[in-house]
């Protein structure tokens, strides 16, 4: 009987990731800034006006985006009470 052949080690293949459009970083969860809500992306395009539809951001910026977003309409909320 011959001896089994040994199965070659197992490499990670390497994914190139996509880099945020705000902090230069690489990001696993990339969100094309095209599919952003519009009143999330009127935001985010006023605090980095380079921004386009083409670019990707990471999911860190979207949020702190979206918590801005609910604290404004929070105050606006307030004072019409």
């Amino acid at each position: 009987m011959s001896e089994p052949t040994p199965m070659p080690p197992t490499r990670r293949r390497q994914v190139a990731r996509p880099h945020c459009a705000i902090c230069g970083e690489a990001t696993r969860e990339p969100i094309a800034f095209s599919m952003v809500r519009p009143s999330l992306a009127n935001g985010l395009a006023v605090t980095h006006p380079n921004l386009t539809t083409n670019d990707v951001i990471c999911r860190k910026h979207l949020t702190e985006q979206r918590t801005r977003y609910v604290e404004q309409l929070l105050e606006r909320e307030r004072g019409e009470l």
